[in-house]
């Protein structure tokens, strides 16, 4: 049996990315969700800013976690830049932005129509949503999205796809990703895993996140504004008068 030393092992950077993505993604799971900051905030303000402000410092704390944690590790850990993990500029982006902007919002107008959906989404669950609630609830989503983005098919999928080639890097980025989703249901698992192998395979090809991470992101915000026009109990109420 040969002699095992980590710091020579021929898939290193591999073993620290898929090491750094599994606690990252645990702390998240146990200490950033929701449910928790709403326990603890619970009892010192109203009901619709603990709603708000909870799924805020969610989304911040994943920020924080996927975005900061993996940037850290590869400063002092690994020998590239951070421009090499997905975040160069790239004007082959533009042709898969440009159908992002159709394509996903119109799948999604659809996909809205199910109950499921809708009793899930927004994740703020407040009943009246002005401009100022659409800004915070975008701009959390895109923050939380951009640190996601680096972190899989950014941080993790060009580490393993150096490491062991594009297609095995993809597949398993890509069942990575499929399995996170596995608590919201086999649709949403589903999806989950062609929108991965798409938009990894986009990464891959453009040699940066941004053409996902505005995918995921334009699904996320028309998902819950798509849900919000659908629900009797949500309504849009952007005059002065109406607000409450």
């Amino acid at each position: 049996m040969r002699d095992f030393h980590f710091a020579t092992c021929e898939h290193r950077d591999a073993v620290i990315a898929l090491l750094t993505l599994h606690v990252v993604f645990l702390v998240y799971h146990f200490a950033g969700q929701a449910k928790g900051y709403s326990r603890v905030i619970g009892g010192k303000l109203q009901a619709r800013r603990t709603a708000v402000l909870s799924v805020v410092l969610q989304r911040l704390t994943g920020f924080m976690l996927y975005g900061i944690v993996p940037a850290l590790v590869i400063v002092f850990l690994f020998p590239e830049k951070l421009s090499r993990f997905g975040l160069s500029q790239t004007s082959s982006s533009l042709p898969f932005l440009g159908g992002t902007l159709f394509i996903f919002p119109l799948l999604i107008f659809f996909g809205s129509r199910s109950p499921k959906t809708q009793k899930k989404y927004p994740v703020i669950q407040v009943e009246k949503w002005n401009g100022v609630m659409v800004f915070i609830n975008a701009a959390s989503w895109a923050l939380y999205l951009l640190a996601y983005e680096f972190s899989f098919r950014g941080f993790l999928l060009f580490t393993l796809a150096g490491s062991f080639g594009s297609v095995p890097g993809l597949l398993v980025v890509t069942l990575i990703y499929t399995y996170i989703h596995l608590p919201k249901g086999a649709g949403e698992t589903l999806a989950a895993f062609f929108f991965g192998a798409l938009v990894g395979w986009i990464a891959l090809r453009t040699g940066a996140i941004w053409a996902p991470y505005f995918a995921h992101l334009v699904i996320a915000v028309s998902n819950d504004t798509f849900c919000i026009l659908r629900r009797e109990d949500r309504t849009f109420c952007f005059s002065r008068r109406n607000r409450s």
